[in-house]
């Protein structure tokens, strides 16, 4: 599925297979014919997981020259005026520009192509290079969330732009909507940007979101958070009305008990860490499928799991391990290292160099000084070449793989807390 430029300077992904042909353009609904920008964002996600474990020289080559590709063809540079900055969503696959694309995708910004690089792959990849290139990128899409999403005459943010940031509040199915998920997602993000840049505009942005979502977004009475709500209070209700229906998707409670969890971490409020648990109850009362394995795509607003048409599919175009395994993965960490200041084990296998090389383990964005890394092992052996406070491990030059631990041990760390 990887395509590589003449010149070799760009990678980007194709985005399907179909009978050993290689299909570029999107086929799917509002994306048909174009190259969506999100598709590649996601192709890095386990590309750069995988980078983390590893250190493997030729997949970090990938994700950089898909960057590359991105950056020059998706980002539009404004240069007389940078504070239009941003990335385009579409482009054609024939030109690869976005004017060339139709009209309801035509130079157009939204969340997916701004905000989705951060948890996607981006946060991630700085923590494993410390390349500085990457935190300034992550510094600017968290000001352009900061700046043009929040609107302060709706609970919800704005999601979908025209190229001058300007709302568009007419794009296809989502018109005049909010998807609870994105809001959640933006709290979640820039409390993590917030850890990484020291930037308080990024935590008040957060937990404006998140306090919202508590209000607008969330089931008080059954626990999780529901799919697509009006932005705007219904003129004959005075509510903030249901668009479709009140279900409730998988990926949208992964991106409320991440949020909620990290911003109980940066705040000690407990209102987060009450919402954090609420919602990780009902995920996995409702979510998870203990018959056959997985989770569901949707629940009811009770917890029934709704299984009509493809939202009973346990994998689709919308669907895979993504929110899954970082869910698991996240609240993991979040839990152990954050709110219970327990320790964490984590387990990599670094490919052979020939060379002396640094490896950087630490995994998410964390509260300066809050974690160490305590041990090392090195193909079972204690290990003692590491920088405990940068969670860096010096690694000699080595002919095979080695397999590696590394323990994160909270600083001053009690058995538990609340």
């Amino acid at each position: 599925m990887r395509l590589q430029s003449p010149d070799g300077k760009y990678v980007y992904w194709v985005h399907a297979i179909k009978d050993g042909k290689q299909i570029i353009p999107s086929l799917f609904n509002d994306d048909k014919d174009t190259i969506p920008l999100y598709e590649q964002i996601y192709c890095l996600a386990g590309l750069t997981q995988y980078y983390r474990v590893t250190g493997d020289e030729q997949v970090l080559s990938d994700i950089e020259k898909t960057i590359a590709f991105m950056d020059a063809y998706y980002w539009d540079d404004a240069p007389k005026d940078p504070v239009m900055q941003g990335y385009f969503s579409h482009i054609s696959p024939v030109t690869f520009s976005s004017a060339d694309v139709s009209a309801l995708n035509k130079f157009k910004k939204n969340w997916n192509s701004v905000g989705d690089h951060l948890p996607a792959y981006l946060e991630n990849l700085y923590l494993g290079t410390y390349n500085p290139k990457y935190l300034k990128r992550l510094d600017e899409c968290g000001r352009m969330i900061a700046k043009h999403f929040p609107d302060k005459d709706s609970p919800f943010v704005f999601e979908r732009f025209d190229r001058y940031w300007v709302p568009d509040l007419t794009y296809a199915w989502q018109q005049n909507y909010g998807v609870v998920g994105h809001n959640l997602k933006i709290g979640w993000c820039l409390t993590r940007l917030y850890y990484l840049t020291g930037e308080e505009s990024f935590l008040k942005t957060a937990g404006h979101c998140a306090d919202e979502m508590m209000v607008y977004g969330e089931d008080l009475r059954r626990g999780g958070w529901y799919d697509v709500i009006g932005r705007k209070p219904d003129p004959k209700t005075g509510r903030y009305e249901f668009t479709w229906h009140d279900r409730k998707a998988w990926w949208q409670q992964e991106q409320g008990i991440l949020a909620y969890y990290i911003l109980y971490a940066a705040t000690k409020n407990d209102k987060y860490l009450d919402a954090a648990r609420y919602g990780a109850a009902f995920y996995n009362l409702a979510f998870l499928d203990h018959d056959d394995g997985g989770t569901f795509f949707e629940a009811q607003s009770d917890g029934t799991p709704y299984l009509l048409g493809d939202r009973a599919d346990k994998g689709s175009h919308s669907k895979s391990g993504y929110h899954d395994t970082e869910l698991a993965y996240f609240s993991h960490l979040y839990i152990n290292l954050l709110v219970k200041r327990r320790p964490v084990t984590l387990y990599f296998r670094a490919n052979p160099r020939a060379v002396e090389w640094t490896f950087y383990v630490q995994p998410i964005s964390l509260p300066a000084g809050a974690v160490e890394l305590r041990a090392v092992t090195v193909d079972g052996k204690p290990y003692s070449s590491f920088n405990s406070k940068e969670m860096s491990i010096q690694l000699t030059r080595s002919e095979a793989p080695m397999e590696i631990t590394a323990t994160l041990t909270p600083v001053k760390a009690t058995e538990e807390t609340r």
